[in-house]
């Protein structure tokens, strides 16, 4: 076996990707973390193959200083380890001037895009490496080749699914943002900062973010994907994700589906005591029975208070043998006929991954502990510096919040709040021993309860994800306490 070393500077990303090169390289012990180590490490490990991402940590903070290093660090591996393999991982245009310094350097493996298909990888690594694979780049072309990460044939089925125009109106917002100067990029970071919730006032103004909003005559445009996530378990991503659902059939007429990607074993069947008669194992791929038409997505979803849910496998072979290219179908086919999918979704894999890169809205949930803070952080800084996942379409809610909080929520929105990467705090709910009871009887407090604390915390994030106006549910909160005075008044009598 080729012996691999990895220099990534992410540590979810090297064991991901040692996970995967298992059975097909020798994968070093001790990855690299720092761009200037990597001299020594080469000299001592001996690798054929070294694979860099462009988040390694530099001395350096400007970035032509960070490009120029590493065009002195590959210059010095080829003096040295002509025969290294250099593979180079970096969300980049693809007319940036540095790729072509890359290749002219004898860098044939350059991976420009947000998401990594590890097999494509896999596939490529084992052949030589070949000029052919850049040549995309050289050319300035605007699509990437088979022989890349994330293959064209795979692009053409999903847009079979009904997403075509969506995923169009996508790609040309990002193109005319690629065509902006370093200007409009400050222009940019300076909305971004605007946006940004101070939690001490707590007013949760309207965010300038709904680029997909819900149109229900026209579902191919508008379906709305919200990935609920964290990397802490017990959180309460379960109930933030029913009870969401919950409180949009409240509001709206939209077609809901919430699905269970918590691998291995899941919670939302749980939660609600649901019989799991139709799972994610009747979406597996190689069953090859799967009927792409409305009626046949429909059969395979449980229906519960009027939010359909697909639930995890019970048997753990099944749950094993679900891929990404198993979530990827069933997003799309979801989308076909639903105007809000709700993924409720958890760790760092391969099918997180493909939900958070599907997502319209990713929400990390996070609680007043350090452990909950500092990963959720990390989590957050590696999806976006590694996979290109876009500051705009991710936030956080604190949630559990304690009675007598220890870490403050204005200590914690100023921790995510940072200026690179920093993203808005929506909304909180305090800790209530109610919303356990609730999940205990199998019951959705919010269709119960639609004044606890929790659900006006569910209500923060409707309101922000711009699928309810805020003031439409101050009114009928108000419409609500009028009929209920009302009421009260009558039975007086």
């Amino acid at each position: 076996m080729q012996k691999v070393t990895l220099a990534t500077g992410s540590l979810s990303f090297d064991e991901l990707l040692a996970e995967k090169f298992r059975n097909h390289f020798l994968v070093s012990e001790a990855p690299i973390d720092l761009r200037k180590h990597i001299r020594k490490k080469i000299d001592i490990q001996q690798p054929e193959i070294l694979i860099l991402h462009d988040k390694l940590i530099s001395d350096y903070t400007d970035y032509k200083a960070k490009d120029d290093e590493w065009i002195s660090i590959i210059e010095d591996l080829r003096i040295n380890n002509p025969n290294l393999r250099v593979v180079f991982f970096g969300v980049r245009k693809i007319n940036d001037p540095f790729l072509i310094r890359m290749i002219n350097l004898g860098v044939y493996d350059i991976f420009i895009e947000s998401r990594v298909n590890t097999e494509a990888l896999i596939r490529q690594l084992d052949g030589p490496a070949s000029y052919a694979n850049v040549n995309y780049i050289k050319n300035n072309l605007k699509e990437k080749p088979e022989y890349g990460l994330g293959p064209i044939k795979e692009k053409s089925e999903s847009n079979k699914c009904g997403t075509l125009n969506h995923r169009e109106e996508i790609e040309e917002h990002e193109e005319i943002e690629d065509e902006n100067d370093l200007e409009d990029d400050k222009d940019i970071s300076e909305q971004q900062s605007k946006k940004i919730l101070r939690l001490p006032t707590f007013t949760f103004p309207k965010l300038v973010r709904n680029r997909t909003e819900i149109k229900t005559e026209y579902r191919a445009f508008a379906t709305k994907v919200i990935t609920i996530t964290s990397m802490k378990g017990g959180v309460g991503k379960t109930e933030i994700s029913l009870n969401l659902a919950a409180a949009i059939k409240e509001f709206t007429n939209c077609k809901v589906a919430v699905v269970d990607f918590s691998f291995p074993y899941g919670g939302v069947a749980q939660a609600v005591k649901l019989p799991r008669e139709k799972t994610l194992a009747d979406w597996l791929l190689h069953q090859g029975n799967l009927k792409m038409t409305p009626v046949g997505i429909a059969e395979r979803a449980n229906c519960f208070e009027g939010i359909d849910i697909i639930p995890m496998p019970l048997n753990i072979q099944d749950i094993l043998s679900f891929k990404a290219e198993d979530a990827e179908r069933v997003i799309d086919s979801l989308k076909m006929i639903y105007d809000v999918i709700i993924i409720d979704t958890n760790g760092f894999s391969e099918i997180t991954l493909v939900a958070v890169t599907r997502a319209t809205e990713t929400l990390l949930v996070v609680t007043n502990e350090n452990t909950s803070i500092f990963n959720t952080l990390s989590y957050k800084n590696d999806l976006i510096s590694l996979y290109g996942i876009e500051l705009e379409k991710m936030s956080a809610f604190i949630n559990m919040v304690p009675e007598f909080e220890d870490i403050k929520k204005e200590e914690i929105a100023e921790v995510f709040e940072d200026e690179d990467m920093g993203i808005p705090i929506i909304g909180f709910a305090t800790y209530e021993d109610d919303v356990r009871h609730y999940r205990n009887e199998g019951k959705i407090l919010y269709q119960h309860d639609p004044n606890h604390s929790f659900s006006v915390g569910i209500e923060m994030i409707l309101s922000q994800f711009g699928i309810v106006p805020e003031k439409l549910i101050e009114d009928s909160k108000k419409s609500k306490k009028f009929g209920d005075r009302l009421t009260s008044k009558f039975r007086s009598f």
